[in-house]
Order: structure tokens, then sequence, then C-alpha cells
């Protein structure tokens, strides 16, 4: 047993006995429906990410692109003078 839980079992020990009733009352719904890490590790991926998002931990990425001829034809733009990531080099030193 860590220490940690050596210490909140401690302390759960000191408590009175309506507030034994109280945690008790908590941790019930816990216990019956199996522990976090049992949980998270039977979700799937999807499940996963839907319920971050539903914390607003993340936000619905948008679909890989499969149709890539609107890029087909692309020609980048000349334009004049040192390159860009040059630039940010040397600004950087």
């Amino acid at each position: 047993m860590s220490s940690r839980i050596a210490e909140i079992i401690q302390q759960i020990r000191s408590l009175p006995p309506n507030e034994l009733r109280e945690l008790r009352q908590a941790l019930a719904p816990v216990i019956e429906e199996g522990t976090f890490e049992t949980q998270a590790t039977s979700m799937t991926e999807d499940e996963f990410e839907q319920e971050m998002e539903s914390k607003g931990f993340l936000r619905r990425a948008l679909p890989p692109v499969t149709d890539l001829s609107p890029y087909e034809n692309y020609h980048p733009v000349k334009v004049q003078g040192q390159p860009l990531s040059e630039m940010i080099v040397e600004e950087r030193r």
C-alpha cells in the first residue's frame, strides 16, 4: 500500500460518523461503476475524443483532405529578396 493511500485511510478513520456517511454515499457510485482507470481503458479512441471535446479540451478536427485535385495546378508565388526562413533565422541570432 502506498504512503498516499495509507495517509488517506488515516484521514478517513478520523472523520466523524456523519461525514463518513457522506463519504460512503459519494464513493458508492464510483465503486459500482468501476475505477476511473478501468473506465478510461475501456473507451475507444473516438469515445475519448468526444469526451475531451465535450469538456472543452479539444475542438473537433477537420477530416483529412482526400480530394487533392484543387492543389494539382498550384504554383507558388515568386517573391524577390531573401527567403523568409533565412530572414527568421537571422533575426533570432
